[in-house]
């Protein structure tokens, strides 16, 4: 495979990532408004949250806020919409110099390695942490929140099978080929992200199916997996928008449709770059929160049933890694469709 022909099937698969992330995020931000449309046990009045009365809000402002006065302050105040941009730009710097930044790069790397190890050690202790935040939650509020986090798994499980529906769909209209093998032989594969509960633990196991279930070359199963473990989190979405609407609701924020296209906007952004890592969508969500003026303890709430969010946006974000490389595959002629077909 030559440069021009990475540089085309990797545009191509970034495509299919980028359109499956704004779909996910747009479906997840309806389900989530309609599921918490109605009453929800109240955490507290935020005054000075997004869409409060004693805030207005732009759309174009918070286009134009996204570039940061000087490159410190989106660090200092926790603008993640900032820093995305300073990382975007950053990084495009360092790619254009080459091998002058190679310690830079390096360095770089190292504190990826250290953040994520850090990340590890946190979602170490959320069992008890959980555990805590349950029980006040309940003492506080009433069993009535218990059935709120029902709804949000639900909201979740629901999303996650509509997003089934849209690879299946991307398969018979891009990828010209019945999506029925692969509904069928991707409910298999389900059990191990489920059980990892994280993107790159399975990359292994996906990159495997992909070759001898679905007959999809090593050289596009090996090359399109690791991105989409690290780009495409469409299970993310999902449970990064439902999350914060339900947070936003217990706290009296009024879902005007500024708020949700701040939910949506921050939700594709966040995704992308979301850790592979059990528990890591959690820490993303920490971002939205704050950036609907809500305290960062709300997510507290959500702690207890964290696990169980995060298994299956792990087994959403790996079959829709798989559902992608499989349209792309069929298109640029990297299938065996005997293997693809054969049940």
């Amino acid at each position: 495979t030559n440069a021009s022909d990475v540089g085309r099937i990797g545009g191509k698969l970034i495509g299919f990532y980028t359109a499956t992330t704004i779909i996910a995020s747009a479906l997840s931000v309806a389900i989530g408004y309609f599921i918490f449309s109605g009453e929800v046990p109240q955490l507290g009045v935020i005054e000075n949250a997004v869409g409060g009365e004693s805030q207005s809000f732009s759309l174009l402002g918070m286009l134009v806020g996204i570039v940061p006065k000087n490159l410190i302050d989106p660090i200092v105040k926790g603008e993640m919409l900032q820093i995305i941009f300073v990382a975007v730009v950053f990084g495009i710097c360092v790619n254009k110099l080459g091998d002058k930044v190679k310690l830079l790069h390096e360095i770089i790397e190292t504190m990826n390695a250290f953040c994520l190890r850090m990340i590890m050690m946190i979602v170490s202790v959320i069992p008890l942490i959980a555990f805590l935040s349950m029980a006040s939650l309940i003492f506080h509020i009433g069993l009535d929140s218990i059935f709120t986090l029902g709804e949000l798994v639900f909201g979740q499980l629901f999303g996650s099978l509509t997003m089934v529906g849209v690879y299946a769909l991307m398969l018979l209209l891009i990828g010209k080929i019945s999506p029925l093998p692969f509904l069928k032989k991707i409910v298999g594969f389900v059990p191990i992200p489920l059980s990892t509960s994280s993107s790159n633990a399975t990359m292994p196991f996906s990159m495997k199916f992909c070759t001898e279930k679905l007959g999809i070359s090593p050289k596009l199963s090996s090359f399109s997996i690791p991105v989409g473990a690290t780009v495409n989190m469409d299970g993310g979405c999902f449970y990064l928008s439902i999350a914060s609407i339900m947070l936003a609701k217990m706290y009296g924020v009024e879902l005007t449709t500024d708020v949700l296209f701040v939910i949506f906007a921050t939700v594709i952004a966040l995704s992308i770059g979301s850790p592979g890592v059990p528990g890591g969508a959690f820490v993303c969500l920490a971002s939205i929160v704050t950036a609907l003026g809500l305290p960062t303890e709300a997510t507290a709430v959500i702690l207890g049933i964290d696990p169980i969010c995060s298994m299956l946006r792990t087994a959403l974000n790996c079959t829709g890694d798989i559902a992608a490389t499989s349209a792309l595959a069929r298109i640029e002629n990297l299938m065996d469709e005997k293997i693809y077909l054969k049940v």
